[in-house]
């Protein structure tokens, strides 16, 4: 109880690893693959398997998560063992563990699997803002597919085309396809001319970027908004508030790390990073933000798309003392896209959509002061009243 959080991040894993290995009998596991893990240590020489479990608790897509408490996702992760083998990113030499875990890639939902691994799996115990901790890991030595993966046709016509990446995704991505299914064919190795692996922090941050970058090309042609719309969203102790300002496009997001939240002890200074990006977006990685910048980001531009609309948007987030263990940006996708699929609170002006957000946060006197946006926001605002 140091880090003066209610409950440990690190001794909810044990016992649930410990549960888990006692449950387990063999180095043989007969299962449901919900999807594949591709690990970055050692590039180009990476590992690569399958996730499969007995008795999963959750869907195959994350935006099925949304909702379930947070003692459940963990328990779903932790009850998935992480297959591996070594394998280099250009894939020169292909194995049929490798071409089974591909089609457990292209498939829209459980696969039943025979993973037979080479010792007893082991603990892992990092932890990632980007991905989701998982469970026991090893060595597989046997990958078998036990039934008929249900792969959509669009999937097995794009996978089979001579497309770039970027035109792969994106393609599959206006055709219906999730951004989960989209990250796993591209981390399989699936697309573009010369297919090579991704490890799969890299390829959920390449989705939510490109197919974010993508919807923009269009955004930035339409109309802009003509009042001050204000989104919110809470879910698993993280709050967002979304602000869209009449203008061009532009995208800040705010992170505030409340005392006792993941990061920061009890007593000790709140935390807040900030990511931002003008009219013709941004030309370095959000590295404040990380892989949660780009994820809001998506989900802001989904709406907008929709809506045939852009508009200069800041996203607040909240974290506070109920996050005691990372999930994973699909939280703040799914967070993010919860709030813009709700109806939008409207004003005139932007003092009267502040006061609407300050009702809800706890962060204030600290993000408004440091939010690059509200800052020329405000500047305009005071420049009015002085003219004619």
């Amino acid at each position: 109880m140091l880090c003066g959080r209610s409950k440990c991040p690190v001794l909810i894993r044990v016992q649930e690893h410990r549960r888990i290995g006692e449950e387990l009998k063999g180095k043989e596991v007969e299962g449901e693959s919900v999807g594949v893990f591709v690990g970055s240590y050692g590039y180009p020489k990476v590992n690569i398997g399958p996730l499969t479990g007995k008795n999963v608790l959750l869907g195959v897509d994350s935006s099925e998560w949304f909702g379930a408490p947070l003692h459940k996702i963990i328990e779903h992760k932790s009850r998935l063992l992480r297959g591996k083998q070594s394998q280099h990113v250009s894939m020169h030499t292909r194995s049929r563990n490798l071409e089974a875990v591909q089609e457990i890639a292209m498939s829209r939902g459980k696969v039943f699997t025979d993973v037979v691994f080479s010792k007893r799996p082991k603990p892992d115990l990092s932890f990632s803002t980007t991905i989701v901790p998982y469970g026991l890991s090893g060595e597989t030595e046997k990958v078998v597919i036990e039934s008929n993966p249900k792969i959509p046709n669009v999937v097995e016509k794009i996978v089979s085309d001579e497309l770039k990446a970027v035109e792969a995704m994106t393609e599959l991505y206006f055709k219906g396809g999730s951004v989960d299914s989209i990250q796993k064919l591209l981390s399989a190795g699936l697309f573009g001319f010369k297919k090579k692996l991704v490890p799969t922090k890299w390829s959920i941050t390449a989705t939510d970027d490109t197919l974010g970058k993508k919807l923009l090309e269009s955004i930035r042609e339409f109309d802009e908004i003509d009042e001050y719309l204000v989104f919110s969203s809470e879910y698993l102790g993280n709050h967002f508030e979304v602000l869209l300002i009449p203008g061009k496009w532009g995208f800040e997001q705010l992170e505030y790390y409340a005392p006792g939240s993941l990061w920061v002890g009890r007593g000790e200074e709140p935390v807040i990073m900030k990511d931002w990006e003008g009219f013709k977006g941004r030309k370095k990685y959000a590295e404040n933000v990380e892989g949660a910048y780009y994820a809001g980001r998506l989900a802001v531009c989904e709406w907008l798309y929709k809506k045939k609309k852009q508009a200069r948007a800041i996203i607040l987030r909240e974290i506070r003392g109920e996050y005691y263990a990372p999930v994973g940006v699909w939280e703040v996708r799914e967070n993010v896209r919860n709030a813009m699929n709700k109806k939008p609170l409207k004003f005139s002006s932007l003092a009267e959509a502040l006061d609407s957000m300050r009702e809800r946060l706890i962060s204030n006197s600290f993000w408004e002061k440091n939010s690059e946006f509200l800052r020329i926001e405000e500047s305009k605002e005071v420049l009015k009243k002085f003219m004619p």
